[in-house]
């Protein structure tokens, strides 16, 4: 059985994109993966995958914000 996984993007992507992001992360797991898809503008840009408790961040926001931080801290 196929292992839950989401994938939160900034707006909808297109079917050769969304496939090469499923085949990385089931390569990347090495099992089987189940994805829903879920749409948050709030992201800016990327994606998050989560699978089971492991969370993947290429959104532009968490780049932002690790920017943010690092500018704090310097």
């Amino acid at each position: 059985m196929a292992q839950l996984a989401t994938i939160l993007t900034a707006f909808e992507l297109d079917e050769i994109t969304l496939k090469k992001i499923e085949d990385y992360f089931v390569h990347k797991e090495n099992r089987p993966l189940d994805f829903k898809v879920y749409v948050d503008e709030s992201l800016i840009g990327g994606f998050v995958v989560t699978i089971d408790d492991k969370v993947y961040d290429a959104s532009a926001l968490a780049n932002i914000n690790a920017f943010k931080e690092q500018i704090r801290n310097n």
